[in-house]
């Protein structure tokens, strides 16, 4: 059986609740630096969406990058909220 893809979809604003356009995301395994597993950028309302069918092994655990000019911010999967998967 086929692993279902995973879907990943946010907004981004600035400090003053602004879109930021172009900044560009990054996916990783939990705790990898290297290799980013999928990437987009942000639209004129900040949202991005990215969509990843996990390799055999991966446990499933992911970090997000963002960059926006000089500025980095990783989102780490302890750090965010914990889905359960679900067979449908």
């Amino acid at each position: 059986m086929a692993k279902p893809s995973l879907s990943f979809a946010r907004f981004l604003y600035d400090d003053a609740g602004d879109a930021i356009n172009g900044a560009t995301i990054n996916l990783y395994t939990k705790n990898a630096t290297t290799t980013s597993l999928a990437n987009t950028t942000t639209d004129s309302n900040g949202k991005w969406t990215i969509s990843h069918t996990p390799a055999s092994g991966e446990t499933g655990e992911y970090d997000v990058q963002v960059t926006s000019g000089a500025s980095k911010r990783r989102i780490k999967f302890d750090d965010g909220v914990q889905l359960a998967s679900l067979d449908t």
